[in-house]
């Protein structure tokens, strides 16, 4: 058995503070930070679906920082031999993410906009997914979701599947394993 990890929690000023010391005193940039997160996500996301190859998963993204990562972690699956079914919940996205959101385009790939559907049974194909990766908020959550966020998590929740996030929502914390969105319990 190999030994186990315990991170602690951190408060969103610890985690924006972890953020301004790689980016502006060890000179990481936020990109290479998205890409590192990204590529690591994909590695456990395929670990919980038992491989990527064949497997379905559906990345939901926010337009922020954690959004990004959730794009780059749709590339690395993609890249892995899996199905992957990208939703954004805007097409405005921060700089970085919106590069990341251009390479999943070159690729083939075209992220579904939540905040402009007209239907938004577009978004049961989600069940068909093996895992969810909730990248839609990071550590900055306050409250509960709104607009396309919250219409993605309600998606997410009805699909019934193994969810991973990619940044714990503070409700959410010391979950250990694949969790519910609204609950924090894991799905049936």
């Amino acid at each position: 058995m190999s030994p186990s990890l315990t991170v602690p929690a951190v408060t969103a000023d610890q985690m924006r503070e972890v953020d301004r010391l790689m980016i502006e005193e060890y000179g990481i940039a936020l990109v290479q930070m998205m890409e590192n997160a990204g590529r690591n996500l994909a590695r456990l996301a395929a670990r919980i679906a038992g491989g990527a190859g064949g497997r379905r998963f559906a990345v939901l993204a926010g337009k922020g920082n954690n959004g990004g990562g959730g794009l780059a972690a749709a590339r690395h699956l993609g890249n892995m031999g899996a199905t992957v079914q990208v939703a954004i919940t805007s097409a405005d996205l921060g700089e970085v993410p919106s590069q990341q959101a251009s390479i999943l385009r070159a690729m083939g790939y075209e992220p579904l906009d939540v905040s402009a559907l007209s239907d938004e049974r577009q978004l049961s194909r989600l069940g068909d997914a093996d895992v969810i990766i909730d990248a839609i908020i990071g550590y900055s959550l306050a409250g509960a979701p709104q607009g396309a966020a919250a219409v993605l998590v309600e998606a997410a929740n009805a699909a019934g599947r193994w969810c991973r996030w990619t940044c714990l929502p503070a409700s959410t914390r010391g979950a250990a394993a694949p969790t519910n969105l609204r609950s924090g319990q894991p799905p049936p």
